[in-house]
């Protein structure tokens, strides 16, 4: 007779995935020591999850599919066509933070693992790219300079930037107590980034 899979176990697993996922990324994360934590033999794990891959799926699921709808609508937002208009860039950037940091709220070591993971970086890199090149593709200092394939070059070196200073944000999440420190963190960082090239580049 089959052996009855257990809810209660299955949850115990997930947790000690989670906690495992965070701790060592994605591609250091360990079975073995996640069987250790949950108390079972790694033969037992995969009666539950066929390998690594579906149990960090069944970890992230639900904050992955609120994650990469929010990476999509911001990656698909116009902003070119907010370029010249700094305020509404900011406004705009504001809402994303804000529903990002409710997410972070709510899942925030799935967020964590989530960032580690390729496809989610390589969104969050796109959305930040598309920022940055709408914003230097309107810069009339570039223009003037006839320099309208630099700016490209220049987005893309400022999107690494940026995008390695939030990964390391919250690397170190656990380690700022107040979350309303976080949101005007992030909020000033992201800002200041803004304004940085728009200034810069728009003389």
């Amino acid at each position: 007779m089959a052996q009855v899979l257990k809810p209660q176990i299955r949850e115990r697993l997930l947790d000690c995935a989670r906690q495992e996922f965070y701790e060592y990324g994605i591609s250091r994360a360990s079975l073995r020591r996640i069987a250790e934590k949950a108390k079972m033999t790694p033969g037992n794990v995969y009666r539950y999850f066929k390998n690594k891959d579906e149990l960090l799926e069944a970890v992230t699921l639900p904050a992955m599919v609120q994650l990469t709808e929010l990476l999509q609508y911001g990656i698909a937002l116009d902003w070119g066509a907010l370029a010249d208009d700094v305020s509404a860039i900011h406004q705009q950037l504001g809402a994303i933070i804000s529903h990002f940091l409710g997410l972070v709220d709510s899942y925030q070591k799935e967020v964590i693992i989530l960032l580690d993971k390729k496809e989610v970086h390589n969104q969050f890199i796109l959305l930040v790219q598309k920022l940055a090149r709408a914003i230097m593709s309107a810069s009339p200092v570039l223009r003037a300079e006839k320099q309208d394939s630099l700016y490209e070059i220049m987005a893309d070196l400022h999107t690494q930037s940026v995008v390695s200073g939030v990964v390391w944000l919250f690397e170190h999440y656990h380690q700022i107590k107040a979350k309303s420190d976080i949101h005007t963190i992030l909020q000033v960082y992201l800002d200041g980034y803004v304004d940085l090239l728009s200034g810069a580049y728009h003389g």
